[in-house]
């Protein structure tokens, strides 16, 4: 397992500062780079609709996540979950720390209807959808060093992988 110390950004997301950091999502024989939100509120880390559409995931056909979800952007409506998930973060030396996710919610807020996003060309649709963050949650961070500096927009992350 690799421990590293994995750079934050500190954006101004909504009105409000946020800390997000950067990685590539791994699934099903596919990988996307991605952001996330910190949010030491969320019990666990969860995707946006708009990640399910660039890993090809069909999500009305995924299984219902067992476990309520609310908070994320609004009301959440519906929420699927997918199997087998890694994160792959890079430190500030350029070495991977993979963290491996037996199970990640994938959500929907309640106003997205798929056959009215996918009526929009990409460009919209992909702004309607960005919309809704990735959250990295405290199943994640509960065994890290989390360090952010919002006054001076910086941060890290000391994660360990767990694989």
């Amino acid at each position: 397992m690799n421990k590293g110390k994995i750079p934050l950004q500190v954006v101004e997301f909504k009105g409000k500062i946020m800390a997000v950091v950067d990685c590539l999502i791994m699934y099903n024989f596919k990988k996307v780079p991605a952001e996330f939100i910190i949010d030491t509120g969320a019990s666990v880390t969860a995707l946006s609709l708009k990640e399910a559409y660039r890993l090809d995931i069909v999500f009305e056909s995924l299984p219902y996540y067992s476990k309520p979800v609310a908070g994320i952007g609004g009301t959440v409506s519906d929420t699927r979950v997918i199997k087998d998930v890694s994160l792959v973060f890079s430190d500030d030396e350029g070495k991977e720390v993979i963290f491996y996710l037996e199970e990640v919610p994938i959500y929907k807020p309640q106003k997205i209807k798929r056959k009215e996003i996918d009526r929009y060309d990409p460009e919209i649709k992909v702004k309607i959808l960005e919309a809704y963050p990735n959250i990295l949650g405290i199943n994640v961070l509960r065994e890290s060093i989390l360090y952010i500096d919002f006054h001076n927009k910086e941060g890290y992350i000391i994660l360990e992988g767990n694989i």
